[in-house]
């Protein structure tokens, strides 16, 4: 019986927590591996190891980009390097959003929970 759905290409075999490592096994046509890593390549502790391990495992790897980084203030805010370290709560919105978090003045501008 053909349903029209593509074979599935990968097959994951995971043992389900608390049933006695019973195995379990589930077919996908595609995997979606989201890592940490590279928004500050090389720095911090950041490789490529998680790029290098799925494409080793013939996934593409495809658009890269970093998911949370700081807000960068021009270099001649020398205001931003003075406050650096400083952390304060703030409400951040954005339209209708609106929370409290951290805000933190870094050397080259902010970050904190409030930023990313």
């Amino acid at each position: 019986m053909n349903t029209g759905a593509p074979a599935p290409r990968f097959a994951i075999t995971y043992t389900k927590p608390g049933v006695d490592n019973h195995k379990q096994q589930l077919l996908a046509e595609s995997v979606i591996v989201a890592t940490g890593g590279l928004s500050y390549a090389r720095s911090c502790g950041s490789t490529d190891l998680a790029h290098k391990v799925a494409s080793d495992f013939g996934l593409e790897v495809q658009g890269i980009r970093p998911g949370l980084v700081p807000l960068i203030i021009p270099e001649d805010s020398r205001w931003v390097q003075e406050l650096a370290g400083l952390s304060i709560p703030v409400r951040a919105s954005l339209g209708e959003n609106s929370f409290v978090e951290n805000l933190l003045f870094i050397h080259k501008g902010i970050s904190g929970p409030v930023v990313l």
